[in-house]
């Protein structure tokens, strides 16, 4: 057992910035006395560790510590998109046998508790996070703190980062892309900042690194101004982007990252940065082991490899390996010594700003609608998003109008998933 970052930094550097959150900043002495509030509260609740506990809060602060209470008390954090359908959190709980739903509803309650430990097992699962995975429905994808650290420490070789850097938390840690910046910022002792993504908050002093997706990439190039002076690294991926874009960021100063990873992984497999008339293929990190089939499916393993699939049924992880131990990714790539090349994704997955769609999920809530006797889902091309789910369908009588599948779709789908409708 060993003190979890958090503690560390708490004792040896007590007053370096941990949160930079609206007007506070939230030191790592400071966040080590807050979650006494959080710890206390979620104690109260008598939970068996290693018990899974949803959490499903639009508030990043609060977001951020039930997580960190939850691993204080060893109980495993399953986040979930804020807007997600209520059948959709329903089903989650019931499916990972939950012992508690934390909304934005839930507070921390102010206590006066003694210093409580913090440590942890490396072995211990942290979390269970939603990936699209290759079903209908999102699967989750077991990830231990050994997981997540692997990762963090990687990254390092690539993206260095020290308590004089601040990471900008513009994606959600209900993704895997807002949990790596997480862990990255709490092995280094660097600086989160809790804030949407602009470039007004890409201009704060004291924000050096910031990941984003497709659509914020065109929010700057759009904004055509030059990259903020202290802005060390912009850490872009999601999706497939075009050259083009590229070259405007990075005519524009931004010093530009691009990455390729996945849930599984706990994050990035590949990260290049990126210089104009280059190659698009991107340095595997060192602890990323990769093969190809003849099929050109890319296969990795590694420490930062998840623990696997959570199994509703038996109520365990289960982890698909091929007979070397290898993870298939589905994705498609080609590979050269130490550099990877990605091909493609799966034909049922589309990416749109940065979110895996599956498109069998969308032709299963619509197939649920009174009326609908074929369903064909697809994608389309988009400036912003890069793609956007279409779906073409055969109706029984006359067809309602895009509002109404919107309205009925919004109890089944998030947001970003509800498609276009086009009629057969």
């Amino acid at each position: 057992m060993a003190d979890f970052p958090l503690r560390k930094w708490a004792k040896q550097a007590s007053d370096t910035p941990f949160i930079y959150f609206q007007e506070q900043i939230i030191t790592y002495s400071d966040a080590d006395d807050l979650l006494t509030n959080y710890v206390a509260t979620l104690s109260d609740y008598a939970i068996q560790k290693s018990s899974r506990v949803i959490i499903c809060c639009e508030h990043k602060l609060h977001l951020l510590f039930w997580m960190l209470a939850c691993w204080n008390l060893g109980l495993i954090a399953v986040p979930i998109h804020p807007k997600t359908p209520l059948f959709l959190r329903e089903k989650t709980f019931n499916d990972c046998s939950a012992s508690l739903l934390i909304d934005d509803h839930f507070s921390p309650l102010s206590c006066s508790s003694s210093p409580f430990s913090f440590e942890f097992s490396t072995e211990q699962i942290a979390c269970l996070i939603q990936t699209s995975g290759t079903t209908d429905l999102p699967k989750l994808a077991g990830l231990t703190f050994s997981s997540l650290l692997s990762s963090a420490y990687a990254s390092q070789d690539i993206i260095p980062l020290s308590p004089s850097h601040c990471w900008l938390l513009s994606l959600p840690l209900y993704h895997v892309s807002g949990l790596g910046i997480l862990f990255r910022v709490l092995v280094n002792g660097a600086s989160l900042c809790l804030d949407s993504f602009s470039y007004s908050t890409l201009s704060l002093p004291y924000v050096t690194h910031c990941s984003c997706v497709l659509p914020q990439a065109h929010e700057l190039i759009s904004d055509n101004s030059p990259a903020p002076s202290q802005l060390q690294c912009l850490l872009l991926g999601g999706s497939f982007v075009e050259t083009s874009i590229l070259d405007s960021l990075y005519s524009q100063s931004y010093p530009l990252f691009i990455t390729y990873g996945c849930s599984e992984f706990s994050s990035q497999i590949a990260t290049s940065m990126y210089l104009p008339n280059s190659s698009l293929s991107l340095n595997l990190l060192p602890h990323v082991s990769v093969k190809t089939s003849q099929s050109h499916h890319l296969f990795v393993k590694g420490k930062s490899l998840f623990s696997g699939y959570w199994n509703p049924r038996y109520h365990c992880l289960e982890l698909p390996l091929d007979e070397n131990a290898y993870f298939n990714t589905e994705d498609k790539g080609r590979i050269t010594d130490r550099s990877l090349a990605i091909l493609s994704n799966p034909d049922s997955r589309l990416i749109s700003g940065g979110e895996n769609i599956d498109t069998r999920e969308i032709e299963r809530a619509l197939y649920e609608l009174d009326g609908v006797r074929s369903v064909s889902v697809s994608f389309i091309p988009h400036p912003k998003f890069g793609q956007r789910p279409i779906a073409c369908i055969s109706y029984l009588g006359t067809p309602p109008p895009q509002e109404w599948f919107t309205e009925q779709l919004a109890s089944k789908l998030l947001p970003f998933k509800i498609p276009r409708i086009l009629f057969k």
